[in-house]
């Protein structure tokens, strides 16, 4: 919606985009982050992480976060598969390029920075 990101979730693929602005974080990332959670158990030997956020708030960049470590932890703990983590974002957005670069140096972690 005009408030709501898409997440798209599949074998060997996470993606969220759009905006982020709902009225409750929570139940809006809640079947991502359960998803996650039992993926990262049984991953594939290659995931692509596409995050291209037009707009987020602080409630959404946290439970984007908590999406997120799950993932890096499973990266760092097991080396034989690959993850990729790709920070997209609209040319001159600073703010969004701050954030990703924020989310980078908690996680343990590279991003590739995808400027469009």
């Amino acid at each position: 919606t005009e408030k709501t990101p898409a997440i798209h979730l599949k074998d060997g693929l996470v993606e969220i985009n759009g905006r982020s602005i709902p009225e409750d974080p929570y139940k809006v990332f809640r079947s991502a982050h359960q998803w996650v959670t039992e993926y990262v158990k049984k991953p594939s030997q290659k995931t692509v992480v596409n995050i291209q956020i037009e707009y987020c708030d602080t409630g959404s960049t946290y439970n984007i976060f908590n999406i997120l470590i799950i993932l890096a932890n499973c990266r760092n703990s097991n080396y034989k598969i690959e993850m990729v983590f790709n920070w997209i974002y609209e040319k001159d957005d600073e703010e969004i390029l701050e954030l990703g670069k924020f989310l980078e140096s908690k996680l343990n972690v590279m991003f590739n920075y995808i400027e469009i």
